[in-house]
């Protein structure tokens, strides 16, 4: 019997919609099933609130139905509600075996690379492998926190840099200085670092004086309306304008941003390496509670070169009020 197990959701396509993929209700049958129709169960483990899942299921498998006749059986599991599966967790028993695979390929890759990833290097790809081993590590009660500390650090030895094939007397300096970010908004961002990257050293700005950042509480019903407002007013002052927020939210604000150019609609993934003039990071609470979310909102938040605003319905995440 073949089981093919797809373990949350770490890359990224552009896909036509397909069908929706089933919940799992029984796993022994629709392996049985599976397997008397002579193709594989793709079981996919999902969490809420997991916007790598969602992405997974529509750019990946969700097209794989759209041909009845060659489509695998694919099933979802929600880690959080695995209890009513099944009177046994033995189902658990692949999850487990699939993230101990995981990690042994992290601790065992030199400087910090997998070999399963040879064209790809930190920090993109392989940091969604240590997000989806703690995030299994919450639902099995397993703890992998030392493994991925250590694949982590790997990353930051001047050994990593023989991979890349420099000089042996090449040096790792960190960078200490911004240009990019006004003071203000970094120093709010900064606040992001101790959880979302430990290891990193909190860089200052050359930009000591600029607008703090705009702080817009709304309730929840006036969320989007408070969003296109903010819009309209720092496209008034600035060439490009970013709205950053969830995935969830996105086709609601799609259909309130003007369709201008100078205004840009995206998640904290998709904003990864660009800059605008104004970035308006819509609630920024639900983008920290997402796989690692505060990595996001800190790239989230960065992305501006000249103003900020936070709006949101939510209180914002403790740490940026601290």
């Amino acid at each position: 019997m073949r089981i093919v197990i797809f373990i949350l959701a770490c890359t990224l396509s552009a896909t036509a919609f397909a069908q929706r993929i089933p919940e799992a209700r029984d796993l022994a049958r629709e392996a049985r099933d599976a397997h008397r129709a002579g193709g594989p169960l793709v079981v996919l483990y999902t969490q809420p609130d997991c916007v790598y899942c969602e992405r997974a299921k529509r750019d990946y498998l969700e097209p794989l139905l759209a041909d009845r006749a060659a489509a695998p059986r694919i099933v979802e599991v929600d880690v959080t509600s695995h209890a009513r599966l099944t009177a046994t967790t033995r189902h658990l028993d692949l999850l487990r075996e699939q993230v101990e695979s995981l990690a042994a390929q992290l601790d065992a890759a030199p400087s910090g690379f997998l070999d399963d990833y040879p064209e790809e290097a930190y920090p993109t790809d392989v940091l969604w492998a240590v997000a989806t081993i703690r995030a299994a590590d919450g639902v099995l009660g397993t703890d992998h926190e030392a493994i991925a500390a250590r694949f982590i650090e790997k990353c930051q030895r001047p050994a990593a840099l023989g991979h890349l094939g420099l000089p042996p007397n090449a040096e790792v300096a960190e960078l200490e200085i911004g240009y990019r970010v006004p003071g203000p908004i970094l120093e709010m961002a900064n606040r992001l670092l101790p959880i979302a990257a430990p290891q990193v050293r909190p860089s200052r700005s050359v930009r000591a004086h600029g607008a703090p950042p705009a702080l817009v509480q709304v309730a929840a019903e006036a969320l989007v309306d408070a969003v296109s407002a903010e819009v309209t007013a720092l496209a008034g002052d600035w060439v490009s304008v970013a709205v950053i927020g969830p995935e969830a939210l996105l086709p609601a604000l799609a259909e309130v941003l003007p369709s201008t150019e100078g205004v840009s609609l995206l998640d904290p993934l998709g904003a990864k390496g660009l800059e605008f003039d104004a970035v308006i990071v819509v609630e920024p609470a639900a983008i920290y509670r997402e796989v690692n979310g505060p990595r996001l909102l800190y790239v989230a938040m960065t992305r501006a070169v000249q103003e900020l605003s936070l709006v949101h319905s939510e209180p914002l995440p403790a740490v940026l009020v601290a």
